[in-house]
């Protein structure tokens, strides 16, 4: 790992307070320069997050503005779940790593349990 890799990993795990003291965060302008002169075109959700705070601005609005000058952004990894057409019905549980319990819709709790004499 290069020292600019590391030091950029290192930087990414700092909260939003601290990272707003650098001086790339001051504003749009010296963001856009920093990122031209270190040749780096992708954005981080924790650089929006932290520009956001230093200029005043929504997330969507920031975006719009480095997307106008060429900046892609990078990611988060989260894994959307959609239910398909073939997702059972009462499956309220759907998804990767969820356990094969089908939920049912209700009248099972009341036939087995409450309803159960003993």
């Amino acid at each position: 790992m290069t020292n600019t890799i590391k030091s950029r990993v290192e930087t990414a795990t700092l909260p939003v307070e601290q990272l707003v003291q650098f001086p790339e965060f001051e504003n749009l302008e010296a963001f856009i320069e920093s990122k031209f002169l270190d040749e780096d075109f992708d954005v981080h959700v924790w650089e929006l997050r932290a520009l956001s705070q230093t200029c005043q601005m929504t997330l969507l609005k920031l975006r719009g503005k480095l997307q106008d000058e060429g900046f892609s952004f990078v990611p988060q990894g989260i894994e959307k779940v959609v239910r398909g057409m073939l997702t059972g019905s009462h499956d309220r549980w759907y998804g990767p790593g969820s356990c094969p319990s089908h939920g049912g819709s209700g009248w099972e709790q009341i036939t087995k349990f409450a309803g159960q004499s003993r």
